[in-house]
């Protein structure tokens, strides 16, 4: 699992994952995932384009982000989720805890409407 990050602005940060979030995918960037928000109280784009398989533990891994976050006065955003990683996040009602948009442009509208 890889995972890189991007200021886009002041107040958005993107990052982008790539590989299996699986048990393994998921242990490997759970503490950089965190470090990385960590402190920051900006808002976050995470973009699973590169995302190929999502299992329970790695929804974990970003609902527990996205908590953090929010426990900041800051939001989570995912966007670009491939078709597999899609339906596996419409069916755990992800949705109704964060924007899941199909593309970057849709996730920085949704994190900066007032």
């Amino acid at each position: 699992m890889q995972l890189e990050s991007t200021m886009i602005n002041d107040g958005l940060l993107k990052i982008d994952l790539k590989g299996r979030l699986d048990i393994a995918g998921a242990q490997e960037i759970d503490a950089s995932f965190t470090d990385l928000i960590r402190g920051k109280g900006v808002n976050v784009i995470v973009d699973l384009s590169g995302v190929d398989f999502m299992a329970s533990i790695g929804m974990r891994t970003i609902i527990a982000a996205a908590k953090s976050l929010s426990l900041r006065n800051a939001r989570m955003a995912l966007c670009c989720p491939q078709p597999m990683v899609g339906e596996v996040l419409q069916r755990m009602g992800i949705a109704s805890l964060m924007p899941v948009t199909d593309d970057l442009d849709g996730a920085i509208a949704a994190l900066t409407q007032a």
